[in-house]
């Protein structure tokens, strides 16, 4: 498979292969996100390290298992530049000023290649898209599967996400805090 070949799949791979997001969002708008992953490959390691950067979103760390459990760390200074990686090419994040010093963060998270997964791809990828993200106020709606104070949760089962053309992530929080 050639290098062209590969990044054009990776977007559809960060989308639904078996994946947890962790991360951060600070008051500034910045984010470090931890992203493990069970890659299909190892040539899809390098190609990964590659396509989760950009002039505004830096890899700080990779590493892989034997059994291509993959973890990248990642920050950027504006979460709404995320896109300029070629992973989050066809992601969309924005910052709205929700009022009264809140903020509402809207992410969508576009499939290019919707496809149901089989019985065998759906377990070897681990089930489930998890994002966990703590945000800089306290959380006061959002449409994630749990909220606990600053942090927000969005869980989808696999065999539902691969077959959607796009997932809205949406979460309001409270006046920033510079508290950690």
């Amino acid at each position: 498979m050639s290098r062209r070949s590969t990044l054009a799949l990776l977007p559809a791979l960060a989308l639904v292969a078996g994946c947890v997001v962790t991360g951060r969002l600070d008051p500034a708008g910045g984010a470090r996100l931890t992203i493990d992953m069970r890659l299909v490959s190892v040539i899809h390691f390098d190609a990964m390290k590659a396509g989760l950067q950009s002039d505004y979103v830096t890899l700080k760390n990779a590493t892989m298992t034997p059994k291509k459990w993959a973890t990248f760390e990642i920050e950027c200074s504006d979460v709404q530049k995320l896109a300029t990686a070629p992973v989050f090419a066809h992601t969309n994040v924005s910052l709205i000023d929700a009022g009264k010093g809140a903020q509402s963060l809207a992410v969508r998270l576009a499939n290019i290649a919707p496809q149901r997964f089989s019985e065998a791809t759906y377990r070897y990828s681990g089930g489930n898209l998890k994002i966990s993200l703590e945000l800089p106020g306290d959380v006061m709606r959002s449409n994630g599967s749990s909220t606990a104070a600053r942090t927000v949760t969005w869980t989808f089962p696999l065999g539902n996400v691969s077959t959607l053309d796009h997932l809205d992530l949406l979460a309001t929080f409270g006046p920033k805090t510079g508290a950690s």
